[in-house]
């Protein structure tokens, strides 16, 4: 268990319990630790196997959909209403900004 002779031969009954108890627990708490690791491993490798796999059927099918990581990972991917808002704001004013400067050149050209 990790403990020297001398605390063993040291301690009590009870305390020679309280240390078996409580080096069970750390087992225990080790084992789940291990397991949400191995259950996580396995739930990112089947979301990569279905990736891989849309992505093939994607170049045989071209009416195949991807599915996007936020649908896989909703907590992590998730996104503001506001934040594509300015994200949408933000690509108009570039595209207002290039047909701008677009019919600038166009009505250069015809002058």
């Amino acid at each position: 268990m990790g403990y020297t002779p001398s605390l063993f031969w040291e301690s009590s009954l009870l305390e020679i319990y309280d240390l078996m108890d409580s080096y069970n627990r750390r087992k225990k708490n080790e084992i789940k630790e291990i397991e949400e690791k191995i259950k996580a491993e396995i739930s990112l490798n089947a979301v990569l196997a279905r990736q891989i796999g849309e992505y093939v059927a994607s170049l045989f099918n071209k009416d195949s959909q991807i599915t996007p990581l936020n649908k896989f990972f909703p907590s992590l991917f998730e996104e503001d209403e506001e934040e594509k808002n300015v994200d949408m704001a933000l690509y108009k004013a570039k595209m207002e900004e290039f047909a701008f400067r677009h019919n600038q050149r166009f009505k250069r050209k015809e002058e």
